[in-house]
């Protein structure tokens, strides 16, 4: 799971 995309508040979730 390696991805980083900053979007909005998914960001938060995925960059984990």
């Amino acid at each position: 799971m390696g991805q980083c995309r900053s979007k909005k508040q998914d960001f938060a979730s995925l960059c984990l």
